[in-house]
């Protein structure tokens, strides 16, 4: 079993747009980050939770064309043959908190879907480097939905305004966390 405060995902066989197998990585966010806050002043410790206030699925994709911004489920890892998911999550980590506050820890909790494949796979934490928009393109599938303004896709942090410094995402290269998920 994988313990509390790690992060849990799962793969499951899907058929693409041509109906070939390739392989998902489904990620569910939990409705909550949970941090431990050292108040400035007197040293009391307190727990908050943060809801993710943005999620999205960056789908690999030359054009840019496709986006998952408010389907039900995040992706992330490799397909057979679509190319790279990633899952976006946005926490508003300085609104929720107290001026001054420090923080000691914080644990993300995702959870898998259900699906078919068990193998175990790495799934990595990164910090995203660039402000992105949500977008309402919809796909309860990891292949996603044609992108239109507002969403977020492989090329673009806000379609087809605004773009990332690098194609599949402006992120920190070294993982803030990891784990081993799967059976």
């Amino acid at each position: 079993a994988v313990p509390q405060d790690t992060a849990k995902t799962e793969t499951s066989h899907q058929h693409d747009h041509n109906n070939k197998e390739y392989r998902k990585m489904f990620m569910r966010l939990s409705t909550l980050i949970l941090f431990t806050c050292l108040a400035a002043s007197p040293l009391q410790a307190d727990m908050v939770y943060i809801q993710a206030d943005r999620d999205a699925t960056l789908i690999e994709d030359p054009d840019g064309a496709y986006a998952n911004g408010i389907g039900p489920a995040l992706f992330a890892g490799s397909t057979d043959k679509s190319g790279v998911r990633r899952a976006l999550i946005r926490f508003d980590v300085a609104g929720a908190l107290p001026e001054n506050a420090l923080i000691d820890r914080a644990f993300v909790s995702l959870y898998q879907t259900s699906g078919s494949n068990t193998d175990s796979h790495l799934v990595s934490l990164h910090r995203v480097l660039q402000d992105w928009s949500e977008g309402t393109a919809y796909s309860s599938g990891g292949g996603g939905a044609p992108a239109s303004e507002g969403d977020v896709t492989w090329l673009h942090t806000n379609y087809e305004m605004e773009y990332w410094v690098k194609e599949g995402g402006h992120f920190i290269a070294n993982d803030s966390s990891s784990e081993m998920v799967g059976d």
